[in-house]
């Protein structure tokens, strides 16, 4: 179930820090925020941004350029940056290979008429990977490659699938919301 939210309730509620930028956006309904807010609280519908927080992301560039330099210490500038650049072209190569499984595994399941949950999750683990292989940096690159290589993969996969299912089983009825704006 989606809770109908109009674009400017949508957009101040992003802006008060309530709900991350992927919250439904719909045509103008007539409500006010309070009335939208409620309607949210009363369906269960999870507001606020997601579990990694910006300080995460400050820690995660601060680590990479500690690594960085001290990499770049003990071997050289010229043999780090050729380091990354060759962690990267493996990355990369590994993302093409993982990609292109993961989305005839994914045809195949839908094909057969199967729900392909499995395969929705590899993809999305292989799309963080390809988002982590494109920043510079060792830690990113060690991360996304521990992405593509199946066997971590489906390690990480299992995890998620059991967190998934422990949430809805806490939170019954509780709503994904996507992005519907135009």
């Amino acid at each position: 179930m989606i809770v109908p939210v109009p674009n400017w309730a949508a957009d101040q509620l992003v802006a008060e820090g309530q709900a991350g930028a992927g919250v439904a956006r719909f045509p103008e309904h007539g409500d006010d925020l309070a009335q939208v807010k409620r309607r949210m609280e009363q369906n269960g519908v999870l507001v606020r941004y997601g579990d990694m927080p910006v300080l995460l992301l400050l820690v995660g560039m601060a680590v990479e350029i500690t690594v960085l330099i001290a990499i770049g210490s003990a071997i050289g500038v010229l043999p780090t940056i050729l380091l990354v650049i060759a962690a990267t072209v493996v990355g990369a190569m590994l993302l093409r290979r993982e990609g292109t499984r993961a989305l005839l595994a994914f045809r195949s399941k839908i094909q057969s008429g199967q729900p392909p949950r499995a395969e929705m999750l590899d993809g999305v683990l292989i799309a963080v990977a390809g988002i982590l292989v494109v920043l510079p940096g060792f830690v990113s690159d060690l991360v996304a490659i521990a992405l593509l290589i199946p066997a971590t993969r489906r390690m990480i996969a299992k995890r998620v699938l059991r967190r998934v299912e422990a949430r809805q089983q806490q939170r019954p009825g509780q709503i994904f919301i996507v992005d519907a704006k135009p």
